[in-house]
């Protein structure tokens, strides 16, 4: 019986850690987001136990060009998806990053619009240079 209740006890402590974003639409998190950018990750390489840094080639900045220091930029996440970190980038991939300044740092998370650029239809790759952030909730 002590077993089952302790089993209880961290099933409901791990959920309570779980990490959660209210739903937002694509352009929801690309107006909410400080910087969006089209890049290539070089490579990563973990910050300690809990944080992990992409070192990204820039090749298109859609939002937020005054947070780009240069083409190659360093981003932080957290190292567990359970944080809210993207673990998971892969070298020589190109992806759609959108994320936050946070104490000088340029940071993602599961909360911000992350995808393959390749993933992308055509139309959505169209309408990344015109995003209408007035007309958002």
């Amino acid at each position: 019986m002590k077993v089952l209740v302790l089993l209880l006890v961290v099933c409901s402590l791990q959920a309570s850690l779980a990490c959660m974003c209210a739903w937002e639409t694509p352009q929801q998190k690309f107006c909410r987001a400080d910087f969006a950018i089209r890049g290539r990750v070089i490579s990563t390489s973990p910050q300690g136990q809990m944080s992990i840094k992409y070192l990204v080639r820039v090749t298109e900045i859609y939002k937020g060009a005054d947070l780009m220091p240069a083409q190659d930029v360093e981003i932080l996440t957290a190292s567990f998806d359970s944080l809210c970190g993207i673990p998971g980038l892969q070298v020589n991939t190109e992806y759609l990053l959108t994320g936050h300044k946070s104490q000088g740092d340029l940071t993602i998370s599961i909360c911000n619009w992350i995808e393959k650029y390749d993933d992308l239809t055509s139309s959505t790759r169209q309408s990344l240079t015109a995003v209408n952030c007035d007309d958002t909730v």
